[in-house]
């Protein structure tokens, strides 16, 4: 009878950690996914936007504009750890980390993983306009989101030519 009394209380013990276990992972997913939603949004907010389109394509990059634009305050004001627009041929033509301007030549550079899931993903759908998830840096694990820029009044309709802005 004590077996079973010992057996039972483990069981309920294991039962429970467990519980607590599967409840905590579902908390950190509905927290990750929440993250990834504001980021998407914000990227977006930016991304989408007729000024923007106007300022950077493959043709030319207005870099004064860039910079006026495209500034500190992502990682003062929302804790964009990066931001970086870039061309369709990967080549970084404006970079921040953490608010501070850094000089990226290829979008390989910033980060090889990412370079060839961005490379895959538009060799299988070229006419994407955005795509995230998850990636790892020398400090750990990153959300990340790359938005094609795009007109206001014409979002579903990308310019093959524009940059993508990427958080």
């Amino acid at each position: 009878g004590l077996l079973l009394v010992v057996l039972g209380n483990n069981y309920a013990e294991d039962r429970e950690a467990r519980s607590f276990a599967a409840f905590t992972e579902r908390l950190m997913q509905t927290f990750v996914e929440q993250q990834q939603r504001e980021l998407e949004k914000l990227v977006r907010d930016y991304a989408v936007w007729d000024d923007f389109f106007n300022h950077a394509h493959d043709d030319s990059f207005d870099q004064e504009w860039l910079d006026r634009n495209v500034t500190d305050s992502l990682y003062r004001n929302f804790a964009v750890a990066d931001a970086l627009v870039v061309a369709t041929d990967q080549r970084v033509v404006h970079a921040l980390n953490r608010g501070e301007s850094v000089t990226l030549a290829t979008l390989a550079e910033w980060n090889h993983e990412f370079a060839d899931i961005w490379r895959r993903q538009l060799r299988l759908r070229p006419a994407t306009t955005s795509f995230s998830g998850m990636i790892r840096t020398q400090s750990g694990v990153q959300l990340l989101v790359a938005e094609r820029i795009r007109l206001e009044n014409a979002p579903d309709l990308p310019s093959q030519k524009h940059a993508w802005l990427v958080f």
